[in-house]
């Protein structure tokens, strides 16, 4: 895995993602323009790489993922994340937390890093039991 330039600061949910491929929103790409241009410092988990390659449909698909992906740093799934996603996953699943959720959680965890994410619901009740910040992306 190659280092990143600069310090990571922050962490996208896939939603972001989704948010700005399929409906357009504003806010999604704004946030992702910023990374592209360096004023946020983000990255990915392998978790969102492999959400979006499954909604892959075609090669313009593919293109337009790769081009939203290429500004990030992407984390992969170590066994101490691994534990701990699991470890999230069990105590909140009840509350529609999934593994894809605990392991993006455990990944800000370990990494110290500010997440952004449109879904706060799920996020917000991991805050109480793990040194995770959270920030809406406005949609």
């Amino acid at each position: 895995m190659v280092h990143p330039r600069h310090p990571l600061t922050h962490i996208f949910d896939t939603c972001v993602f989704i948010d700005h491929l399929k409906y357009s929103l504003p806010a999604a790409g704004t946030l992702i323009l910023q990374a592209a241009s360096g004023q946020l410092h983000a990255s990915v988990s392998a978790i969102t790489i492999a959400e979006l390659w499954a909604g892959v449909r075609n090669r313009q698909d593919a293109r337009d993922h790769e081009l939203e992906l290429a500004p990030f740093f992407p984390f992969v799934i170590d066994d101490a994340i691994a534990k701990r996603a699991g470890e999230i996953a069990h105590k909140y699943l009840r509350n529609g937390v999934s593994i894809a959720d605990g392991i993006i959680a455990a990944t800000a965890e370990r990494h110290n890093l500010i997440l952004y994410t449109r879904n706060v619901d799920h996020f917000q009740l991991i805050v109480q039991s793990a040194n995770l910040g959270v920030v809406p992306h406005l949609t």
